[in-house]
């Protein structure tokens, strides 16, 4: 490292609105949950799955962050828990799933944004690559520029939907839990592929914790950050998704591509100017979505840089400005090529190895707790070991039928890719990159 990290204080009310940002940024999405499982239960797993996943998960991020409030969040949860070849697994996965999702962010902003323009593919590309490039440099001056940025974008998500929950509630005439499924298809397939998008909607609590070494007093506001965000990301999605059924209704046009969206619903609720607002969140959430996780993501690849597991230049460190400026541009500059093409395949990939990439936490948790049980942990799930493998067994169940819920396929792609982290493991340590560096 050429240079130290810059430590940057930031109130407990910033950090959850990134951690709202990384985990949800707005209930944009949801329409494809409702037409897709039928409206009654798109509400109930919106309901649900946080009681089974997304509670979970962020009780566990809560616990490590507090105990463990380093630089690296999960990568060094799961190394000091499961040791090198588990934590090396853990970063290279959501390494690879992370460089991925975040170059998706880009491409639904700017596509969303040429429906207006209409410019020809090399534009479309320039402006993805202009796109990044602010990004990159605003990730680069600061912690900070990306906190309060974030912060400002999560305002101008959030109040569109407040106002449009509003106006729906006062415009109730249905019963917006009815039907409960779609009448064509069966439970089953509803549940698996509402299942899908809900574990997506209740996921990203431990990437705050990755720029811990970079926030003053991590012990302190982000676990409390984190505790605060669960029910308020909840009430996100819900509230405005029963509003707009409640409301509005033709469940079974909702779409985000071809039908019904929620800036349709702003439309119909509260005229051109609500549904302009809306818009604006929409694009926006995708903008917001970037420039948090092109911070977190750039942050486990230092990580590994600094324990000689990936190449120094990720873990060189802006002398001015304190920030992991190797891994930020050689991140973007990955985005800007995966913004070509069809991601169909990339997505695949994207799920499986996040879903992996968590899996290790769970274990982490666990393992931690018989390791070390005396170390101090200012919040702690209040179960013992044994309670608290249950917490994580919940989800762990889940992931695994979500898994095999994708089809064979899926999970012959998935595997392929996540086998690419023991081979390069193996690989790094036949170099001596590996044995015994720390």
């Amino acid at each position: 490292m050429t240079a130290p990290l810059e430590t940057t204080r930031l109130s407990v009310g910033t950090i959850f609105l990134v951690v709202f940002v990384l985990v949800s940024s707005g209930p944009f999405g949801v329409e494809e949950m409702v037409s897709a499982t039928g409206p009654g239960m798109a509400l109930l797993l919106i309901l649900a799955i946080p009681l089974v996943w997304g509670a979970p998960l962020a009780l566990v991020c809560t616990e490590l962050a507090s105990a463990i409030p380093d630089e690296g969040g999960a990568y060094v949860w799961v190394e000091r828990g499961l040791g090198r070849f588990w934590a090396f697994q853990a970063g290279w996965w959501s390494s690879l799933s992370g460089v991925v999702d975040t170059a998706l962010y880009v491409v639904l902003a700017v596509t969303y944004a040429n429906t207006w323009f209409g410019q020809p593919p090399l534009v479309t590309w320039l402006m993805s690559v202009a796109v990044i490039a602010i990004f990159a440099a605003l990730n680069i001056r600061s912690i900070r520029s990306m906190a309060l940025s974030s912060a400002v974008f999560a305002v101008i998500i959030l109040l569109p939907c407040v106002v449009m929950t509003v106006l729906g509630l006062a415009a109730w005439r249905v019963n917006p839990f009815v039907p409960v499924l779609r009448p064509d298809q069966s439970a089953a397939a509803s549940m698996g592929l509402g299942l899908t998008v809900a574990i997506w909607f209740y996921s990203g609590y431990e990437s705050m914790s990755t720029m811990a070494g970079e926030v003053a007093e991590p012990r302190r506001v982000i676990p409390r950050a984190l505790l605060i965000s669960l029910p308020a990301v909840v009430l996100i999605y819900f509230l405005p998704t029963m509003a707009g059924l409640a409301s509005v209704g033709r469940w079974a046009e909702w779409d985000p591509d071809t039908g019904l969206t929620l800036v349709h619903v702003a439309r119909e609720l509260g005229g051109p100017v609500l549904a302009l607002a809306m818009m604006a969140g929409a694009l926006v959430s995708s903008l917001a979505l970037y420039n948090a996780y092109l911070a977190s993501c750039s942050r486990t690849t230092l990580v590994m840089a600094e324990r000689r597991l990936l190449p120094s230049a990720f873990a060189r460190v802006h002398p001015r400005f304190g920030t992991p400026v190797g891994s930020i541009l050689i991140t973007a500059g990955l985005h800007a090529l995966l913004t070509v093409g069809s991601f169909e395949a990339l997505l695949v990939i994207d799920v499986f190895l996040f879903v992996l990439s968590y899996l290790l936490i769970f274990a982490a948790s666990v393992a931690l707790r018989i390791k070390e049980p005396e170390l101090e942990r200012p919040f702690r799930i209040p179960v013992g070991t044994a309670g608290l493998a249950v917490v994580v067994g919940v989800p762990t169940v889940v992931a695994l039928l979500f898994l095999w819920s994708n089809g064979l396929q899926t999970l012959a792609v998935g595997a392929g890719a996540a086998a690419t982290g023991p081979v390069i493991y193996a690989w790094l340590g036949r170099g001596g990159r590996v044995a015994g560096r720390c």
